[in-house]
């Protein structure tokens, strides 16, 4: 199942824009943190017959709310220690992704038809279609430390909306 979301963060009054998740084709999930309302996005990357790019099959960036919805890449550091993925290719329709943050995290992005891909996870011995991740941290002198990760999605078996965690 798709998720088919509004995020709006804080009142639009204030200047704080909102994003259709109707709006993003392709999207696989999207992390949202405690720190700020940005989140970012991760798209499927598809090229023009509806294959997964093998260079780099998951397309992520920043949606900047605080700036009227304005997209932007990551930086060298975000994509190395907070937000990045690595990828490897396992055959023509599955590629296993890793997060840099933290490598004991594994996930596979599946082909299921063209233009149609699916992200699933294992985290805490459960096996989910994830949708979206809420990392909670606190502000620090030179990086935030996660305090925990929420990831939430539906339950591969059991098709029930669920929500795990895993604290640092």
């Amino acid at each position: 199942m798709r998720v088919f979301l509004s995020i709006l963060f804080l009142l639009p009054s204030l200047g704080f824009a909102s994003v259709s998740m109707d709006s993003i084709p392709n999207i696989l999930f999207y992390t949202q943190r405690s720190l700020n309302s940005n989140i970012v996005i991760y798209e499927a990357n598809f090229d023009e017959n509806g294959i997964l790019n093998p260079e780099q099959p998951i397309e992520y960036y920043w949606i900047l709310l605080e700036e009227e919805g304005k997209r932007e890449d990551l930086t060298y550091t975000e994509n190395k220690l907070a937000y990045g993925l690595e990828f490897e290719k396992m055959n023509d329709s599955l590629y296993r992704v890793i997060f840099k943050p933290d490598e004991s995290l594994e996930f596979f992005l599946c082909l299921k038809a063209p233009f149609l891909a699916e992200l699933t996870a294992q985290i805490n011995n459960i096996k989910m279609k994830l949708s979206h991740v809420y990392v909670k941290s606190k502000k620090q002198l030179v990086l935030p430390k996660v305090e925990y990760v929420q990831f939430f999605g539906i339950d591969k078996y059991t098709q029930d909306s669920i929500c795990e965690k895993l604290n640092y």
